[in-house]
């Protein structure tokens, strides 16, 4: 087993995210490398009817894949055995009624919550998926909407300023029981193309009460990197989770950093390590150009490398930080930390992101445009 200690701690002033206060806040790059690789193995699934458009979600020792275009929730044991197929579109108690599922979460109590693409929750239960509820949320706040949208120094805080990102929709639940929304804005004078205000002040989470079915908060804001680097809204999308303790970890495209914050969205401490071998040469935006934006988006991203998806793993206390690594690679990264220090930095198939824990196996999945089959995947963690 290699081993490597390399601690490099530097002090910089990073802007607080919920108040703004400019404050001291340590930056460490922290390794002790216990995992140099990982043998993944990938979990036969039998032939079921599905779209392939869809996400898979671990949960109680239990996978469930989600089929966003017919609404089935596909259960399987650890093994990949087909337990049970659930919901499916409709009116009925056992069924979803919405056309299409843009997000999805397992939350806290068992329950399942879906969104749909017009502000629409359902509520299912645990094993029955019984409905429990439906209903469209509020934005809280009254608000001239054409007002904030059209002025050209808007309130980051007024609600009518922002749509949810279906780009990138991460649905996230706290210990509180308040789900989490990723948030973007796209008006003339606050949008990622052209906007220094909106890099630095705007947010990036709306805070979901799910008691009252309201926008209740808005939270976070984006790495500074955007502002040094202006612009690059065709990498602007950023993942994030939340431990058992109500700490966040955001991890943005374009910088190695991870930012933890508390509860209240404090700055709590920043951490990270550079992907290996990834091809970072972005292409910056100097003004609105929708053809070069096309371009950029569809064409140059897929080749360059990114950090792409964030999962924090309860059951071994450990962060998942995929990333991708570009064309010239055949392989993507997933680095792994531990107590904010970097323990493993390994290679992993395209497109890999770390889904959930059952004992003793990591399990993730591969999100590509393939429409023939799942890819789901797993491996034990050793050294540990």
């Amino acid at each position: 087993m290699k081993k490597i200690i390399y601690v490099f701690i530097i002090f910089t002033v990073i802007s607080c995210t919920s108040n703004h206060k400019e404050k001291s806040t340590k930056v460490s790059y922290s390794k002790n490398i216990k995992i140099d690789s990982i043998y993944i193995e990938e979990v036969m699934l039998p032939n079921i009817s599905t779209s392939f458009s869809g996400t898979f979600e671990i949960f109680d020792n239990k996978i469930n894949f989600v089929d966003q275009r017919f609404g089935w929730v596909y259960e399987f044991n650890p093994n990949g055995k087909l337990v049970n197929r659930h919901l499916g579109q409709g009116a009925g108690p056992n069924e979803i009624n919405t056309a299409y599922l843009d997000g999805y979460v397992n939350l806290k109590s068992g329950n399942h919550l879906f969104l749909g693409s017009t502000f629409d929750v359902h509520v299912h239960s645990d094993s029955s998926f019984e409905r429990i509820k439906s209903y469209t949320f509020s934005w809280e706040g009254a608000q001239d909407v054409n007002k904030v949208r059209t002025s050209s120094s808007p309130d980051v805080n007024q609600f009518a300023l922002y749509t949810l990102d279906y780009q990138n929709l991460i649905i996230r639940e706290d210990q509180n029981g308040n789900v989490y929304l990723p948030i973007y804005g796209e008006t003339q004078y606050f949008n990622g193309i052209n906007s220094d205000f909106y890099y630095d002040k705007g947010h990036i989470l709306a805070r979901l009460n799910l008691k009252s079915g309201r926008i209740d908060k808005l939270l976070g804001k984006r790495s500074p990197q955007y502002l040094e680097q202006k612009y690059l809204p065709h990498h602007s999308f950023f993942s994030y989770d939340i431990d058992e303790n109500n700490y966040f970890y955001v991890s943005h495209e374009i910088d190695s950093l991870i930012f933890k914050y508390d509860q209240n969205f404090d700055l709590v401490s920043v951490f990270g390590s550079k992907g290996r071998n990834m091809a970072t040469d972005y292409i910056t935006m100097k003004q609105f150009d929708s053809k070069l934006f096309k371009d950029l988006y569809f064409n140059k991203r897929p080749q360059l490398g990114w950090y792409s998806y964030l999962e924090f793993v309860d059951d071994v206390g450990l962060l998942f930080r995929s990333y991708t690594k570009g064309k010239h690679s055949d392989y993507d990264g997933l680095q792994i930390f531990e107590d904010e220090t970097l323990i493993g930095d390994v290679q992993v198939p395209k497109s890999f992101r770390v889904k959930g824990y059952i004992e003793p196996y990591v399990y993730g999945e591969l999100k590509t445009n393939d429409d023939s089959k799942l890819n789901l995947y797993r491996f034990k963690l050793e050294n540990l």
